[in-house]
């Protein structure tokens, strides 16, 4: 006679193990798949937030030009007014993986930029005298976001080298004198004999001063002053060109 509860009871046992087998199996593989995805991910998260890029130089470039037409610049440079024709703009020549660039400039100019796309521009601006300080961050993302790869700051002057201009003045030669006078007795008291030699310029003029050279008068010609209304002391004469 056959034992319906015992073939029932070993039907349930053995359909339980291989149950437990089969799940034990695909958890395995879950768990296999899952570890390999914590594994794999941080590496390349790593790699989109990493960068061995670097600033190498700086370049001043007119600001219409292909960038083959540059000036070299480096810290402490000094440039005359005259070395930019155009407005500039600062290039970062770089190296190594990045994904962008900020610019910022202070000094005698104040601006900010950032670049995506190769080549890394400063925004433009005219070199007027002064002192400038470029400073540029590089990023392993774009908008200057990610991590910091590199940073480069320069300071160089520009200044204005062009000389004064000259009006062609050129001192002149008076001759004549010394004159005493008598103040205040009536009788006119003016220079005589006074002789202007050499002197150049688009302008000329006569003053008379006293010895502490406060200007006492401005004749039109030495002998226009008649000294007998000054006081007592003494007087210079002076002819400027």
């Amino acid at each position: 006679m056959i034992n319906l509860n015992f073939l029932r009871e070993s039907w349930s046992k053995t359909m339980l193990a291989k149950f437990n087998h089969k799940n034990t199996q695909i958890n395995l593989k879950w768990l296999v798949s899952f570890l390999i995805c914590l594994a794999v991910f941080p590496l390349f998260n790593a790699n989109a937030n990493s960068c061995d890029g670097d600033i190498r130089a700086f370049r001043i470039i007119p600001y219409n030009g292909d960038g083959s037409d540059f000036i070299k610049v480096r810290d402490g440079d000094t440039f005359c007014t005259s070395d930019f024709a155009n407005d500039i703009r600062i290039t970062a020549r770089v190296a190594g993986s990045h994904e962008s660039l900020v610019f910022e400039i202070n000094g005698a100019i104040h601006a900010r930029n950032t670049e995506n796309h190769l080549p890394y521009d400063s925004p433009q601006f005219w070199a007027n005298p002064g002192t400038y300080t470029i400073n540029a961050k590089l990023y392993s993302q774009g908008d200057g976001k990610g991590n910091l790869c590199d940073e480069h700051s320069i300071t160089f002057t520009v200044k204005d080298c062009a000389p004064p201009p000259s009006c062609g003045a050129k001192a002149a030669h008076i001759s004549g004198g010394p004159y005493s006078f008598c103040v205040g007795d009536g009788a006119e008291d003016r220079v005589g004999n006074i002789d202007v030699s050499g002197g150049a310029g688009y302008h000329a003029l006569w003053l008379v001063t006293d010895e502490h050279l406060n200007i006492l008068a401005t004749p039109a010609w030495a002998s226009d002053v008649d000294f007998d209304g000054a006081g007592v002391g003494t007087c210079l004469l002076w002819y400027l060109t």
